[in-house]
């Protein structure tokens, strides 16, 4: 990631910055401390894309005409503005960079491929996203890196997140002989109506292993747990359908979750897509089993199973706990 800048440049880092805390933001604040601890000259604008249009944006704009930066690297895109920026851009003969994250190519970015491509650099953090745009058709003729997004964590700060937690965590966790972990940014739906995040496929799984697993508990970690709360009800009340409701503990709140690696004995990430998967690598970093679905490439280490075989995943799921 370095590689992309030069120490003797200013450099503007600007996108979404924590909170809230998703894949995107934890990748952006850990790339500025990065750079400032190399020795980079650096500055980082908070932009989110539910501020847009916002003050947020027209204040990022006002900066950028009226401050003089060599690089101006942006880790979401939003049309309207990118159209200004580029702008300036060109008049200031800044050097625009731009991280794409998402392997999703939906059809505002088809129809506004041009703008994509009078960028300087784009970085994608998966070659599995360099794909999803040539096979779409989005042909992109802007200079292409392929970058890992995941950067480790500042293992000095996880004193502080661990006073984040609520007590009846660690009092959970403690309870089970085996405890698996999710994450989810939000609760959050594909255009086909499916879990993005997998929630679903996590509580038909401990459906499942608790059958052979009795001492098992599931922990649901969902940073924004007050979007889509009908969702969230309704995942309740599954569970309470099936039995299960005291081996399911749901963890609310914007914190970091890389501590609790530590503590409990799988990881699961079965996102229907996915740009790399950045708790994945934390969790393999942490000794922490993780198992995966292959809809991206993964950190290595991960245990891949295929997203469409539930079997799969609890099969190597029970591979994992009870080997332990």
């Amino acid at each position: 990631m370095l590689t992309l800048y030069n120490k003797e440049h200013s450099i503007l880092l600007a996108g979404p910055f924590p909170k809230p805390i998703g894949g995107v933001s934890v990748h952006s604040i850990r790339l500025f401390h990065l750079l400032e601890k190399e020795g980079f000259n650096v500055t980082k604008f908070k932009l989110n894309k539910r501020n847009v249009p916002g003050v947020q944006w027209i204040v990022f704009l006002f900066h950028l005409v009226f401050k003089r930066y060599d690089i101006v690297h942006l880790q979401l895109f939003e049309p309207l503005f990118y159209k200004v920026v580029l702008l300036i851009c060109k008049l200031k003969k800044t050097k625009l960079i731009l991280t794409i994250h998402n392997p999703h190519v939906s059809s505002r970015i088809k129809e506004n491929i041009a703008l994509l491509n009078q960028t300087d650099v784009i970085v994608m953090v998966g070659g599995h996203i360099v794909d999803s745009y040539s096979s779409s058709g989005a042909e992109l003729t802007s200079e292409i890196k392929v970058i890992s997004s995941y950067l480790p964590p500042n293992e000095k700060e996880e004193a502080n997140i661990l006073k984040t937690y609520p007590r009846e965590l660690n009092t959970f966790i403690k309870k089970y002989d085996k405890t698996i972990l999710i994450s989810a940014f939000k609760l959050i739906h594909t255009n086909k109506g499916e879990d993005l995040y997998g929630i679903d496929k996590a509580i038909e799984l401990l459906k499942e292993l608790i059958v052979e697993i009795n001492s098992i508990g599931l922990i649901i970690a969902i940073a924004d747990d007050r979007f889509n709360i009908e969702y969230n009800s309704i995942l309740k009340e599954r569970i309470k359908e099936y039995g299960i409701e005291r081996n399911v503990l749901f963890l609310g709140g914007q914190r970091e979750i890389w501590p609790l690696f530590k503590s409990v004995n799988l990881f699961l990430r079965p996102t229907v897509y996915d740009g790399f998967g950045i708790s994945v690598a934390e969790a393999i970093d942490m000794g922490c089993p993780a198992i995966a679905s292959d809809v991206c490439k993964r950190a290595e280490g991960a245990i891949i199973y295929d997203y469409f075989n539930q079997k799969e995943l609890y099969l190597s799921s029970k591979k994992v706990l009870l080997e332990e």
